[in-house]
């Protein structure tokens, strides 16, 4: 092997790592569908400088092969240098998990099957062909290990579902809606934490698997109340959930057109969502969403007779628990709150925004469907468990860097969550700048959706730092019909925090973070 066939071999190994990196990152963050994973490689292999680079390297090494001159080997070196710079670094890094690990071995290992195969034929195709079909060797090993997949999958919830039927003592409060759903399993959980030993699932764990290995793991056999979150993508999922986890106590937040990609039409997500209450394992409860049309309409006609409804809702005085009186600033919020038609507490929080509101109202109910199953529980002290409220992490987060005052809202992806968030920035008296990709896996109302926010955009904001994706763009697009000048784009979250530490490192302004986006999202260009 000459010193240029052995370069030309590095650099094809070299790039095979970040570039199966890469494929691996995506799958993960497309809950390991072959389907989405595919619409990321799609923009990514057409709208990507790196792959466009790699490529070039690729066309270079052919020459070569074809017996042209030696020296444009040089081409391919530049081209792999050239493709090392300009991928870009994880936003939100891969998870070593045994699924991932499990996934790399048989990965590597068809990689090699086909250098084999390949190399008999010519050696600088071999090479070239496999990095052209990493991904898709990513998937077919994917097919491969999808049976053993299954049987670690089943053993897990088996053993989960075991130790929950044990466990006959066990409150369990399962949480569903567009959005809302960690917040309220926070805040819930603090609501109770005086009286109960609670334990609920991790972060943002609402799959199967992730319940079950929470409930393997970490769930301890003493707890007295068990809150879980239960996330879908398709019909039937929350009812697969709502029958595994078995709760007594049911909630749906609110609906939206969060993953309407996938779900099509917002009938088929309210449909997914009600799956909590409409199951072969009924909640003896449900606490529902009162200012929710979808969920209002929905359930006048579908409603299990088996369940007790507690109605929630926001200056709504038909619902069964209430706020009104609302007052909200940049520092904090407060309300009354109103059970069954009487003022039971003038509360005030540190929660930011009209949407925490409903949370906290979502925790109040849950208070009361304990109290209706018979358990004691003072509300007496509730005015002093609400300010007492810890602020949920990057989900409307108040935080002070340096002269900032800044609004960490990178959690958040749905609108509601977004005007809210709005509105507490244009309360502040400093510059008010805001950084956002806009509103991303809203389907067909992605247009609508990010019109509406650039809208509200338009005033008593000085700055606005757009992240490049198909929303930002729309939004930017709805800028230049308006002239509206007052924003920047950046290709990443870091490069837009960057400009604004240069250039206003010792002013007082007021930032939103408003939906810091994972890696798969922002390949979509």
């Amino acid at each position: 092997m000459d010193i240029l066939t052995f370069i030309y071999v590095f650099g094809c190994l070299v790039v095979m790592v970040p570039f199966s990196y890469e494929c691996f990152l995506l799958f993960q963050q497309e809950h390991y569908s072959v389907k989405k994973t595919i619409n990321s490689l799609y923009f990514r292999y057409l709208r990507n400088k790196a792959v466009y680079a790699l490529y070039s390297a690729i066309f270079w090494a052919l020459l070569v092969a074809f017996n042209l001159p030696t020296y444009l080997y040089l081409g391919t070196v530049v081209c792999f240098l050239w493709y090392i710079y300009l991928i870009p670094k994880a936003i939100v890094p891969l998870k070593i998990t045994p699924r991932i690990i499990r996934l790399m071995i048989t990965h590597s290992l068809l990689i090699v099957l086909v250098l084999l195969l390949l190399l008999g034929f010519s050696f600088f195709l071999g090479f070239s062909l496999c990095i052209i079909v990493l991904p898709f060797l990513m998937f077919f090993a994917n097919t491969i290990n999808y049976p053993i997949e299954q049987l670690i999958r089943g053993y897990y919830l088996r053993k989960a579902r075991n130790k929950l039927g044990k466990m006959r003592h066990l409150i369990k409060v399962g949480i569903t809606g567009s959005f809302g759903k960690t917040s309220t399993k926070n805040i819930l959980s603090q609501l109770l934490s005086d009286a109960f030993l609670v334990f609920s699932t991790p972060k943002s764990f609402n799959t199967p698997l992730g319940i079950a290995l929470t409930v393997n793991n970490m769930l301890p056999s003493y707890a007295e109340v068990f809150i879980t979150e239960m996330g879908a993508f398709r019909l039937k999922e929350i009812k697969y959930l709502a029958e595994f986890v078995k709760p007594q106590i049911s909630i749906i937040t609110d609906i939206g057109p969060q993953h309407l990609s996938t779900f099509k039409t917002m009938d088929n997500i309210v449909k997914a969502k009600t799956e909590i209450l409409e199951n072969n394992n009924p909640p003896l409860i449900g606490i529902i969403n009162s200012n929710s049309a979808y969920l209002v309409d929905y359930l006048k006609e579908k409603t299990n007779s088996k369940t007790e409804l507690i109605w929630v809702g926001v200056e709504n005085e038909k619902a069964n628990i209430y706020a009104s009186n609302i007052q909200i600033t940049n520092k904090d919020t407060s309300f009354d709150i109103y059970i069954d038609g009487v003022l039971k507490a003038n509360v005030q929080t540190k929660l930011l925004g009209r949407h925490n509101i409903y949370n906290i109202l979502f925790g109040v109910a849950g208070i009361i469907a304990l109290q209706n199953l018979g358990y004691d529980f003072d509300l007496t002290n509730l005015s002093e468990k609400i300010i007492n409220l810890i602020p949920i992490e990057h989900r409307l987060e108040f935080q002070r860097w340096g002269n900032w005052d800044v609004y960490d809202d990178s959690y958040n992806s749905n609108i509601q969550g977004f005007l809210n968030g709005l509105e507490v920035l244009k309360m502040c008296n400093n510059k008010k700048i805001i950084i956002t990709p806009g509103i991303v896996d809203a389907g067909k109302e992605m247009i609508s959706l990010n019109t509406l926010v650039a809208k509200e955009l338009l005033t008593d904001i000085d700055l606005v730092l757009l992240i490049d994706n198909q929303a930002s763009r729309i939004m930017e697009k709805y800028f230049l019909e308006q002239s509206f000048d007052k924003y920047l784009r950046f290709t990443s979250f870091e490069k837009g925090l960057n400009y604004l530490k240069a250039n206003f490192p010792n002013e007082s302004i007021s930032l939103l973070i408003e939906n810091d986006l994972p890696d798969h999202f922002l390949i979509r260009k």
